[in-house]
């Protein structure tokens, strides 16, 4: 139970939050691995000292080994999730408690009776059973990808990305609309801010996941592999928006989000093509420096989309309870 010789152990230091997590240091000096206890499932090191692997392209061995911090992305949204879910929860009842000045001039009315707090808080509650919706298949996914394996990478990057800036814009609004009450430790409310904060850079920074979401969308599109992004169902919503009267119901609105991600797909796809193809500049060039804002509004649409659609195969297509249907839908 002690660092063998020329091995150093370090702590990383008091962080902002989750000071319990294991994050530390490790510091080789003069330490000789032997060849045959190398971690070798992907890559190897013959008897010759000759690097071998059955992947011979370099970003594709990255890409991977990277994998395997998916499930991580998984746990990092299941406890967002639960962070949510504690955070308007507590924000909610605390809301419905807390009395403030009302018409007869005395403190006798719960501050969640008025429009403020309640156009603060119940989008919020909203998304979040929206997101659950996201993650409940996003676990399915990831339980079973046979036959989805392109799938996989990008949703559960995204689901990763969207919950954690969720859980993050949530406890801001959750702690500012508590007032004082939420300021104290003992409320747990503050807990969901350095734990989303925490949660937008484990497994993996969320604008950098996000360059990764769309890389695979544009691969896969080239394959034809995304069903709702194909000529003719883009034709098919297109046209229905054109048919609908009525702007602010929500089959305009769910028909409005799905057009938006394959707009968003078009436009990068074609400025890649122009830059790339036409103009002959590099692609790592205009990737990383001429069309961030474009990739990050792909990445976010795409997430849009998945998420409302896996809200209403959820809520409309499984939900058996009438009740809670009718509610939710």
């Amino acid at each position: 139970m002690k660092p063998s010789p020329g091995v150093m152990i370090e702590d990383m230091g008091h962080k902002i939050g989750l000071n319990g997590v294991d994050n530390g240091r490790l510091v080789f000096t003069n330490v000789r691995i032997p060849r045959v206890a190398m971690l070798n499932k992907l890559n190897d090191v013959n008897a010759d000292g000759k690097f071998i692997s059955d992947i011979t392209k370099p970003s594709n061995r990255f890409f991977k080994v990277a994998d395997r911090l998916l499930s991580g992305r998984l746990c990092i949204a299941s406890m967002c999730l639960g962070g949510m879910k504690k955070c308007i929860y507590t924000t909610i009842r605390y809301s419905q408690q807390r009395c403030a000045a009302g018409p007869t001039g005395e403190s006798d009315t719960p501050i969640m009776t008025y429009q403020l707090q309640q156009n603060a808080l119940l989008p919020l509650l909203a998304k979040t059973i929206v997101y659950n919706c996201g993650h409940i298949l996003g676990k399915r996914l990831f339980a079973n990808s046979d036959g989805r394996e392109h799938e996989i990478i990008k949703t559960l990057c995204v689901i990763k990305t969207h919950m954690s800036w969720h859980n993050e814009e949530m406890a801001r609004i959750c702690r500012e609309r508590c007032g004082g009450g939420s300021y104290t430790a003992y409320s747990l409310v503050s807990e969901s801010v350095w734990g989303a904060h925490s949660g937008m850079t484990a497994e993996g920074d969320n604008k950098v996941l996000m360059q990764k979401v769309v890389k695979d969308i544009l691969a896969h599109e080239r394959h034809e592999e995304l069903e709702h992004t194909k000529p003719e169902a883009k034709k098919a919503v297109i046209d229905a928006i054109f048919k609908m009267n009525d702007i602010t119901s929500f089959d305009c609105v769910k028909t409005l989000i799905y057009a938006k991600e394959q707009w968003e797909i078009y436009n990068i796809a074609k400025r890649l093509q122009q830059k790339v193809l036409k103009e002959q500049k590099k692609f790592y060039d205009v990737w990383m420096y001429e069309l961030n804002e474009q990739i990050q509004d792909t990445a976010e649409s795409y997430g849009e989309r998945y998420m409302v659609e896996s809200a209403l195969k959820i809520m409309v297509e499984e939900c058996m309870h009438r009740g809670a249907h009718n509610l939710l839908y």
